[in-house]
C-alpha cells in the first residue's frame, strides 16, 4: 500500500468520522460521557483535515 492510498483512506475515514460526530453528537454524549459540543466541534475540525490529507494524496510525489 502507497503513503497516498493511505492518506486518501485516511481523509475518508475523517470524512465519515466527522458525519458521525456532527449529525450525532446529541446521542452520542451520554454514551461517551462527554460534552456534545465537544463532540460537534471535533467533527467540524475533521472536515478540514480530510480536505488537507485528500490534498496530499493527489500528489504525485509524496513530501519529504
Amino acid at each position: 500500500m502507497t503513503i497516498n492510498k493511505i492518506l486518501a483512506f485516511d481523509a475518508l475515514t475523517c470524512v465519515l468520522m466527522g458525519i458521525v460526530l456532527t449529525l450525532w453528537a446529541t446521542a452520542l454524549a451520554p454514551l461517551l460521557a462527554l460534552p456534545r459540543d465537544l463532540l460537534f466541534y471535533a467533527g467540524c475540525v475533521l472536515f478540514p483535515i480530510a480536505i488537507f490529507m485528500a490534498v496530499l494524496a493527489r500528489q504525485d510525489r509524496s513530501p519529504r
